[in-house]
């Protein structure tokens, strides 16, 4: 399996879970996988080599998953659950500038509709 990582801090986890996997080896039995991670730089850059088949997995925010699986075919596996069950996602609601002539702060945004 290769593993697209997006930043030289993921590249290191992701070598680090190699190690630890290989390590571990007899635990897997028959559900062992060769790990090897892929240094792609972005988001953008994973999801094109994962739909060129030069990669097989990638981490991407929601985001991110929305466009890879509407432009790129490409569908989750996996979601990171936390503590308590909460799915804490962070996101930034954006507009163009003089398009919504009575919003100058999130106040007014309320009861909008998009």
């Amino acid at each position: 399996m290769i593993w697209c990582t997006k930043s030289l801090e993921e590249q290191y986890k992701c070598q680090n879970l190699t190690v630890a996997i290989e390590r571990d080896r007899a635990l897997f039995d028959e559900a062992f996988l060769n790990l090897t991670c892929f240094l792609g730089y972005s988001a953008d850059e994973c999801i094109h080599h994962i739909d060129h088949e030069k990669a097989h997995v990638t981490t991407l925010d929601a985001g991110d998953v929305f466009t890879a699986g509407r432009y790129n075919s490409l569908v989750p596996i996996m979601q990171e659950k936390f503590v308590g069950g909460l799915a804490n996602y962070h996101a930034v609601a954006v507009v163009k500038k003089d398009t919504l002539q009575d919003v100058y702060s999130l106040r007014e945004l309320r009861n909008k509709r998009a």
